[in-house]
């Protein structure tokens, strides 16, 4: 059972620790301290009991604690990719992921925060590059998920209807081609084809 404890310092900010047992009441009690916002000791509790749930004990109950700066730095140094392909995905980085998540811990980061910025990039570039954000970003969360970062990736949670769809361009039609159009339908349709 995992469970959050606050404490009042001098200066009368409160500190969130969690608390937890992986064995019962007969095991030793463990804690970690969680930050100054309820909401993350919260959701880190949550995370801790659903680890303990699943048999993982030790050092697997808790993920690594680490920003999502400090994990894009780690990230971006041991990538492969070709040039121009870190080259692009640092930018994206730098200019869009790292100024909205950098102080934020990698495992508080939700699918709402990605949703936020999915929105704001798309009304400001172009829907390819907030694809292309969408997919480095998956992939960062997909390589926390394999080295025991975070539990699961809040980008493979996103619908369809989050994902940026690129914008289709319409072809119009001018009253000339219209006209040839219409001539060269037999006569019920062209009636059709006008409306």
């Amino acid at each position: 059972m995992a469970w959050i404890e606050g404490r009042r310092a001098k200066n009368s900010t409160m500190t969130w620790f969690v608390y937890w047992r992986e064995a019962g009441r007969s095991s030793t009690r463990r804690s970690i301290k969680a930050g100054t916002r309820r909401r993350d000791a919260e959701r880190l509790a949550v995370e801790i009991q659903a680890r303990v749930n699943a048999g993982l004990v030790g050092g697997g109950v808790v993920a690594k604690r680490v920003t999502f700066g400090e994990y894009a730095d780690k990230w971006l140094a041991v990538r492969i990719a070709r040039p121009t392909t870190l080259r692009r995905d640092r930018g994206l980085i730098n200019t869009y992921l790292c100024p909205t998540f950098a102080g934020t811990l990698l495992n508080a980061i939700t699918i709402e925060d990605v949703r936020a910025l999915l929105a704001r990039v798309t009304k400001e570039q172009s829907a390819s590059t907030s694809r292309r954000l969408l997919a480095v970003l998956g992939k960062m969360f997909a390589d926390a998920v394999k080295s025991d970062y975070v539990r699961q990736n809040p980008v493979e949670r996103l619908d369809r209807r989050d994902k940026p769809q690129p914008r289709k361009n319409m072809r119009t039609v001018d009253l000339d081609e219209m006209l040839i159009l219409v001539k060269s339908l037999p006569g019920r349709w062209s009636t059709l084809a006008l409306v």
